[in-house]
């Protein structure tokens, strides 16, 4: 059998942009273990530490959730974390199968910032 150039083509696009091999590799690794367990708290970990949030985390000594959250706020305190938009008008669209479509028109955002939600 001979091949044309777009089996070719097939063939490379496959193996160099795809690479099913590697996402299958990726998806058997191992995402985290177990540290500590007990019958009142289950304590997981990362196998594999290495991203500076990982770093800044260990540097502040965070353990616990309550200090993760103290951390965060005194780190990501005045950035937006959470956007809302109001609803102006509802229209409903008849698609061309039948189906109803429901289009929205919005208003701009309004963020609010993680210090915000601190107790």
């Amino acid at each position: 059998m001979k091949c044309s150039g777009t089996h070719i083509y097939i063939l490379l696009n496959f193996q160099a942009i795809q690479t099913p091999w590697k996402k299958r590799k990726e998806r058997k690794r191992v995402w985290s273990k177990v540290v500590r367990q007990s019958d009142d708290e289950v304590v997981y970990e990362s196998p594999e530490s290495d991203c500076p949030t990982d770093r800044d985390l260990t540097r502040a000594k965070v353990d616990t959730m309550e200090k993760a959250w103290t951390w965060a706020v005194r780190r990501y305190g005045p950035r937006p974390l959470l956007g809302t938009r109001d609803i102006l008008a509802e229209e409903d669209e008849v698609q061309s199968n039948g189906k109803i479509f429901k289009k929205l028109e919005l208003g701009e955002y309004r963020w609010i910032n993680i210090s915000l939600l601190t107790c």
